[in-house]
């Protein structure tokens, strides 16, 4: 004999324009929250890393002349558009923003679509926790009740 048991996934799903991103709302997923802020700074000093590395590099001599050239503009619209791919990223997982960029090459609408999916997604999640909380509540409800019930059956029988 054989049980079978579907797993059910679960996840909040996000449309930023055609595409559909899954936020899991797992447990173990929510409690990697808590560090997000964390990892994306860590990411974003890892970049800044290699910015310093190119400008000891002399890479960066004009921008510090204050000469301000196309390539000083590409590079803070790469370092702009960095940022936006790493909260993409540390969010949805690797990928999403090269997936999205592909897709809608516009750095100022993605970055206000994330800052969007920051808002909705905080208000979703702080509804799913109300409810997981009511329902963990009941469970818990449920539990002492059965336990006062066979405490009443053990007494009866004495």
């Amino acid at each position: 004999m054989s049980i079978s048991i579907e797993l059910k996934r679960n996840f909040i799903p996000i449309n930023i324009g055609e595409i559909e991103l899954q936020f899991d709302t797992s447990l173990e997923n929510i409690s990697r929250l808590a560090t997000l802020q964390e990892e994306i700074t860590e990411r974003f000093n890892k970049y800044q890393l290699g910015l310093i590395e190119r400008s000891n590099n002399g890479e960066f001599d004009d921008l510090k002349e204050g000469v301000i050239n196309k390539r000083v503009i590409d590079e803070a619209f790469e370092m702009q558009k960095k940022m936006t791919e790493i909260k993409y990223d540390v969010l949805f997982g690797d990928g999403t923003f090269a997936k999205l960029y592909e897709r809608y090459p516009d750095l100022d609408a993605l970055d206000h679509a994330f800052d969007e999916v920051d808002t909705l997604l905080g208000a979703e999640l702080d509804r799913l926790g109300q409810e997981r909380a009511k329902a963990s509540g009941a469970v818990a409800k449920s539990f002492v009740k059965k336990a006062k019930a066979k405490k009443t059956k053990k007494a009866s029988k004495k």
